[in-house]
């Protein structure tokens, strides 16, 4: 959550595997490789701040539950993480809210 917060991309590519995929479930996204997620992290245009969240992990699964604030607007998310030689394999988002899937991190996804 540190590294998030404070967009320390170096610290973000240590904690992910070269062949890394996350999904959306809401917008219908899917990120795969290490470098389409870091391209989507380093391009993201105002990072949400973190009010509240529980992390929990057991062996190779990992689950956060987070409340984050974007520009005034609460938004709820459970992350479900998959880990392998410690670090994520695969994440999937999941968010209390539907949205759509924003324009311009729309090269670096496929859509599910």
């Amino acid at each position: 959550m540190q590294a998030f917060q404070e967009r320390d991309v170096d610290a973000i590519a240590d904690l992910v595997r070269d062949d890394f995929a996350e999904e959306y479930t809401q917008s219908g996204e899917r990120i795969r490789g290490k470098h389409n997620y870091l391209s989507v992290f380093e391009n993201i245009s105002a990072m949400p701040s973190v009010l509240d969240y529980c992390f929990t992990l057991c062996g190779d699964l990992a689950i956060a539950e987070r409340t984050f604030e974007y520009g005034g607007n609460r938004s709820y998310n459970t992350a479900i993480s998959e880990m392998e030689d410690g670090k994520v394999k695969r994440a999937r988002q999941c968010f209390a809210a539907h949205f759509e899937a924003p324009q311009w991190r729309a090269r670096w996804v496929e859509r599910m």
